[in-house]
């Protein structure tokens, strides 16, 4: 198509891949040649269910997700973005505040033990207590397994459909590109 456009390696998967920005009614018409020149290269069609899994396998934080009004970028995960020691920023005061109060809930990825996939939202259980809900959660496709992120080290059980389920605490990224996970 003619026109205007931008590529990017911005993309938001922990893959290999690009984003196309153009004018919107310009879209159909790339979509079409990509898709069928691509073919002879293996070039195939995502959309946000496979970015939300990739980026899930990557731990990768989302607004709305793991990150938004209530959780700051350190809980979050994303200390490495966070200057405390540099000169007033928007957020910093309330960032400061969050950590001389002791708060310490920190991003955890854990895995099913009991069958069920866990879905943004559910219940996350320490003993008989909620101590928050999961941020993320999928089936993965690469680990052929169901994975879910939390805002709390005491997680011991999510509820699905009113049943309590047992997992495991994990390491994260849950799945690593270079070593296979």
């Amino acid at each position: 198509p003619s026109g205007h456009l931008l590529i990017s390696r911005n993309g938001y998967t922990g893959e290999d891949g690009y984003e196309i920005f153009l004018d919107w009614h310009k879209g159909p018409e790339l979509w079409s040649v990509l898709i069928k020149k691509g073919h002879d290269f293996y070039i195939k069609p995502c959309g946000l269910g496979c970015r939300d899994t990739l980026r899930i396998e990557a731990a990768y934080p989302l607004y709305g997700h793991e990150i938004d009004d209530d959780t700051n970028p350190l809980e979050a995960g994303l200390g490495r973005f966070v200057k405390l020691d540099s000169d007033d920023f928007v957020g910093k005061n309330k960032i400061v505040e969050s950590i001389e109060s002791g708060n310490n809930r920190e991003l955890i990825g854990f895995e099913m033990i009991d069958s069920g996939v866990p879905r943004q939202g559910y219940d996350i259980f320490s003993d008989e207590s909620i101590v928050g809900k999961v941020t993320s959660g999928t089936h993965s496709p690469s680990l052929n397994k169901p994975i879910g992120i939390g805002l709390d080290k005491n997680i011991l059980c999510i509820d699905i459909r009113n049943k309590k389920r047992k997992i495991d605490l994990v390491n994260i990224p849950f799945y690593k590109k270079n070593n296979g996970s």
